[in-house]
């Protein structure tokens, strides 16, 4: 009974952390302007390993990610493969969700917006609206469940989202990095 008390109040602490901005709060709609502004990078990557445990604290369940960035679509990320977490999973008989979180399938391919943790370890901005799932030679961002969105899907081809990303001013030299990408 004390680990569930445990995961629950962890479960809120989390929503409460992860929804740190008014619109991860409410899951209002996100322009890719606006996932622009809240990111450090734009790229296109497949998705190539998946794993679950506990957080560093112990107390959080996440999903680590590695990706094989396949495009830098704006920004300057490390060269190779980057790791991303997120909040929650299933580990040891125990479930952790977080609406808006995103998940990522082993082998799918997507443009991530991205917010830097630790040298090439991030974050996906704007929780699931960060993603834009490669569709043959579209891309498709799932907007359902969230306010304001203009539909239920956004399309658009991966030369559009490179322009409006770059158009934004995501294709900015990153100021904290050395010539050699390590962070300052």
């Amino acid at each position: 009974m004390q680990r569930l008390l445990t995961v629950l109040a962890v479960v809120l602490l989390a929503g409460a952390l992860v929804s740190g901005s008014s619109e991860a709060a409410s899951l209002r709609h996100l322009s890719i302007e606006r996932l622009a502004a809240a990111s450090e990078a734009c790229v296109l990557a497949r998705v190539v390993d998946s794993t679950v445990g506990w957080s560093d604290s112990g107390r959080v369940i996440v999903t680590t990610y590695t990706l094989e960035q396949e495009e830098v679509l704006a920004g300057e990320p490390p060269p190779g493969p980057l790791t991303l977490t997120r909040v929650g999973g299933e580990l040891d008989g125990l479930a952790l969700t977080h609406d808006g979180m995103p998940e990522l399938t082993v082998g799918e391919t997507a443009a991530l917006f991205l917010r830097e943790r630790a040298h090439g370890h991030y974050v996906i901005s704007g929780l699931r609206q960060g993603v834009f799932r490669r569709h043959g030679d579209e891309l498709v961002r799932d907007l359902r469940g969230i306010n304001g969105a203009p539909s239920r899907f956004e399309r658009l081809s991966l030369d559009d989202l490179r322009s409006r990303v770059r158009a934004a001013g995501l294709d900015r030299p990153a100021l904290n990095r050395e010539p050699n990408g390590e962070r300052r």
